[in-house]
């Protein structure tokens, strides 16, 4: 998740059920720092337009990583 103060790995299970937010979403499950429902919060705090120019930068470095394209 890309964060105001930068970017944070969140993990979950497959088997995992947000829904039930008491047990899952409201709470760290490990071995995440902070809680879904605290990261959504702090997502959503942010600047937009900041957050997005994060994500495109991050996006950028991933590709500078790949194999370039065959013709």
């Amino acid at each position: 998740m890309f964060l105001p103060e930068g970017a944070l790995l969140m993990r979950v299970q497959e088997s995992t059920d947000l829904r039930d937010k008491a047990a899952t979403y409201d709470v760290p499950l490990a071995p995440n720092a902070i809680s879904f429902k605290d990261a959504h919060a702090k997502a959503m705090a942010g600047d937009p337009k900041t957050l997005r120019q994060a994500r495109i930068r991050a996006q950028d470095l991933v590709a500078q990583t790949l194999p370039a394209p065959r013709d």
